[in-house]
């Protein structure tokens, strides 16, 4: 018997196609941050930056997870994402490649490891701040580093003369693939119809289908003149099983399938029997 199951189509969910670089507000906040930061940045009588990047990521996704039957969750989120490095000394040596713990938990609670969460608002004046206060956080960070690496080698003969850096001949390129398209509520009727399917199985004890969709957003930038955007769809699926074998031994088994667009998965037809496959497991 065919087993009747919704169709995916394409529908409204992504993020709106991001504007041209030259007039999108985020990186209009970084690039005039760096310049400032690359010129004004310096805690008296210490080093002031010789490299410093910025990356902002957005990101957007669409989750749908169901189990024998029942709807488990379903969800849509946003986040923007800021990574700041910032190289103090030089080419040769700088406060990379050395590790220090960091005991200043005002910082840290607002940057680890150079990164953070940026408002979602497109508000330059308030995205320019955020950047600023994660990247004066790095970089106090960054010289402090230094000054823990250059004693730290004072006593150590080391005959590695590879420089912690190269400068490279800047770039600018844009990678502008089409954004996920998911329909949240046809997903979800989806996973209901797939994971009902668990229920011809006695032997599965648990089981789970997922569906997610998501688009990266990527802004960078650094100080050597190098700049990109890109997008990066993805769209997934997941079946999972789990049983118990006669002598009490935990199996279980799974598919994953990805793909950059809705359309790139399998029909629905052929999930359905990549579900009834995992009944195999037995």
């Amino acid at each position: 018997m065919r087993l009747a199951i919704p169709f995916l189509l394409l529908s409204g969910f992504a993020c709106a196609s991001p504007l041209r670089a030259q007039d999108d507000v985020v990186m209009k906040a970084m690039r005039d941050e760096l310049d400032r930061s690359m010129k004004q940045l310096r805690l008296e009588n210490l080093e002031k930056p010789y490299f410093m990047s910025f990356r902002v990521v957005d990101s957007d996704s669409a989750n749908v997870s169901a189990s024998f039957g029942a709807l488990n969750s379903s969800s849509e989120s946003r986040s923007r994402r800021f990574t700041v490095e910032v190289r103090v000394g030089d080419y040769k040596l700088d406060n990379t490649n050395f590790f220090s713990m960091n005991f200043d938990m005002s910082s840290m609670a607002q940057v680890f490891n150079g990164t953070t969460q940026l408002p979602l608002d497109d508000d330059y004046r308030e995205l320019r701040r955020q950047i600023w206060l994660a990247t004066d956080a790095t970089y106090k960070k960054a010289v402090e580093d230094l000054s823990k690496k250059r004693a730290a080698l004072e006593n150590k003969v080391d005959t590695d003369e590879t420089p912690d850096f190269t400068k490279e001949n800047p770039a600018v390129t844009t990678v502008d693939a089409p954004a996920v398209h998911a329909d949240r509520g046809q997903w979800e009727a989806l996973a209901r119809s797939l994971s009902g399917l668990f229920r011809q199985m006695p032997d599965v004890y648990t089981s789970t289908i997922s569906f997610s969709a998501a688009n990266f957003y990527v802004r960078y930038l650094n100080s050597d003149g190098t700049s990109y955007t890109a997008r990066h769809p993805r769209v997934t699926f997941h079946a999972h099983a789990a049983t118990q074998a006669a002598d009490g031994t935990a199996l279980d088994d799974f598919v994953w399938l990805y793909a950059t667009s809705v359309a790139g998965l399998p029909p629905a037809d052929e999930l359905a029997s990549r579900v009834r496959a995992l009944v195999l497991l037995r």
